[in-house]
């Protein structure tokens, strides 16, 4: 029932992808394993790898102003890492969570580099 209504933080590839031509540059942090990210590529200008049960250790590597932009190969542990960040005292409203990862993001033809 719940998954009806649109979750705080999320949002959809296809936004990412335009907000990112329009200039908007989040500081992104991938929450997948560095295997995964090494395998699969990143997003292009990933500022971080750091496994979603570790994203605690990487507070100080988060910039204090400006937007954030987590995202894992579903959706899921990224979710996990919003409200790890939530919880430390990262404001929300600068926290994004993309929706359906990676695979979403590849679905809407986005680019992949090498991490």
């Amino acid at each position: 029932m719940w998954s009806i209504f649109k979750r705080a933080g999320d949002i959809k590839s296809n936004v990412v992808m335009k907000k990112i031509t329009e200039g908007w540059s989040p500081f992104i942090i991938d929450v997948r394993s560095l295997g995964e990210v090494q395998k699969t590529g990143a997003i292009p200008g990933t500022n971080l790898v750091k496994s979603h049960d570790k994203i605690r250790s990487a507070l100080k590597s988060i910039p204090k102003k400006g937007d954030v932009l987590l995202l894992c190969r579903s959706g899921k542990r990224s979710r996990i890492a919003y409200r790890t960040l939530t919880a430390s005292g990262i404001n929300a409203a600068r926290l994004y969570n993309l929706k359906g990862g990676i695979a979403a993001w590849t679905r809407n033809s986005g680019r992949l580099e090498k991490y």
